[in-house]
């Protein structure tokens, strides 16, 4: 069991709501909605040429391993030998492509984690093909384990949200033991000052498993077999139910439950980000996501770039870079790109973007206190949209 560090995000129990809105959970939690975004991009989305897709992932690896003849060469042969169904000896082998994933979810890098999106496809639909084999007629509750470093301030939080849910970022790796589990925790005494050696327990009811986060036993499938192995897909969530600390040794024990409680919630964003998704071209897909995690300068770079490629929307990439430089206090920037949005959306008879690149403008012109303007402009999206009869 290869021990990388998992990412998490914490929702505490009082914001869990059934009639919370979309955007509400936006605002309060980014990052978890962040990587459901990511989610429903890979995973929801079809790939047209998965060799070409492969061919990316490769090219990304070779620029970061570039001055490494070990690595490039098992990238060679990634890119001669590998086949979907060996996704999980690749992933839990310590390599190049276990550890370029885990930085990218990490770091939050999206071209990164868009490069491996075939793979975690690929990564994923084993686990699920194997879950089936194992645990669709095993009702058995059982144990798995995970032992890390942790921070002070994040055990903390987990500590402030018991009752809470956690979900996990990554594609991690538990064992059915748990002094396996505390041997990698560590000894908190041999800690850094502000780190604390944690284990997870984790309660895993095999009828509950929610079918975007399967798991399985990957015992015989991972590159170090001798190691009874329980790989869990990113996404899954838990429920936080209990932390203490042991009173010999001072290691800190989470205990949490898998549960499927927040799927009804997620099922809700996943219908409306599907159908946002499938209005839109992937370039702005890739964007928002970047805007989505506050990444605004790549954002920028992404779109620039994309200003002077063939079989673009020019108006719909004038208009993401308007909302760009709005969001960074650049006005007059904004304003600049969004009328050139207007500009092409006219050009094309577009009364969709039009009406909608109108409102961003109003919205800006609002928050510089310049009503008469706001309400200028909205009375031109509002002749426009009785105008035409293609909008709806």
């Amino acid at each position: 069991m290869i021990n990388n560090l998992i990412v998490t995000n914490i929702i505490s129990l009082n914001d869990i709501d059934e009639q919370q809105s979309v955007r509400t959970l936006s605002t309060e939690h980014p990052r978890f909605m962040w990587m459901r975004q990511i989610e429903i991009l890979f995973f929801h989305m079809s790939i047209s040429d998965m060799e070409m897709a492969k061919k990316n992932m490769i090219d990304e690896c070779c620029k970061f391993y570039y001055n490494d003849e070990i690595e490039l060469k098992r990238i060679q042969t990634f890119w001669n030998d590998y086949h979907p169904s060996k996704a999980i000896w690749w992933y839990t082998s310590d390599s190049f492509l276990y550890r370029l994933l885990n930085r990218a979810f990490r770091t939050e890098n999206i071209l990164l984690l868009n490069a491996f999106r075939f793979f975690m496809i690929d990564l994923r639909n084993q686990l699920s093909e194997l879950y089936q084999t194992q645990y669709t007629n095993n009702t058995q509750i059982f144990y798995v384990y995970r032992g890390q470093g942790m921070s002070v301030k994040e055990l903390q939080k987990i500590r402030d949200n018991i009752g809470g849910f956690l979900s996990i970022n990554t594609f991690f790796s538990t064992t059915v033991s748990s002094s396996l589990a505390a041997d990698f925790a560590g000894d908190s005494f041999s800690q850094l000052i502000y780190e604390r050696s944690v284990v997870f327990q984790m309660e895993i009811d095999p009828r509950i498993c929610p079918s975007r986060s399967p798991f399985a036993n990957i015992s015989k499938h991972s590159s170090m077999p001798s190691e009874d192995e329980i790989l869990f897909s990113m996404g899954t969530i838990f429920r936080i139910d209990l932390v203490e600390e042991l009173e010999i040794g001072g290691l800190w024990i989470v205990t949490l439950t898998m549960t499927n409680e927040y799927d009804k919630n997620f099922d809700r964003l996943c219908d409306l980000y599907q159908q946002n998704l499938n209005e839109k071209p992937e370039y702005i897909i890739i964007g928002d996501l970047y805007i989505s995690a506050g990444q605004y300068e790549k954002a920028e770079l992404h779109y620039l770039k994309r200003l002077y490629v063939p079989d673009v929307d020019i108006g719909l990439i004038n208009r993401q870079l308007g909302y760009i430089y709005y969001l960074e206090d650049e006005n007059d920037l904004a304003k600049a790109y969004y009328k050139s949005a207007i500009t092409r959306f006219q050009e094309v008879n577009n009364y969709e973007e039009l009406i909608s690149t109108y409102c961003d403008l109003a919205m800006m012109h609002t928050d510089c206190g310049k009503y008469k303007l706001a309400l200028k402009i909205l009375y031109k999206a509002k002749t426009i949209c009785n105008f035409s009869s293609n909008f709806i």
